[in-house]
């Protein structure tokens, strides 16, 4: 719920941080967009079980898709009879 420049300085500060001491983020966000640009590794979550997961470049590759966004919504728009199989 932060303002789109409280946002980008936070997530500098927060990858400069995890660079500089070369430790993992976990980032949990409804922003696809925001998690595109600085995401390496998803775990998509729909209805309780992992969807997804893998390094973000190779699942872009994998599913023939654009955006991290396009590729989470193909996953979460699934019915559950889709999901189950």
């Amino acid at each position: 719920m932060l303002d789109p420049i409280a946002r980008h300085d936070f997530m500098a500060t927060v990858l400069a941080a995890a660079s500089a001491d070369g430790v993992s983020v976990l980032l949990a966000s409804h922003v696809l967009t925001e998690l595109e640009r600085v995401a390496s590794y998803l775990v998509l979550l729909a209805r309780g079980r992992v969807r997804l997961a893998g390094a973000v470049d190779d699942l872009l590759a994998t599913h023939h898709q654009a955006s991290l966004e396009e590729l989470a919504l193909t996953y979460l728009r699934e019915t559950p009879a889709e999901v189950t199989k």
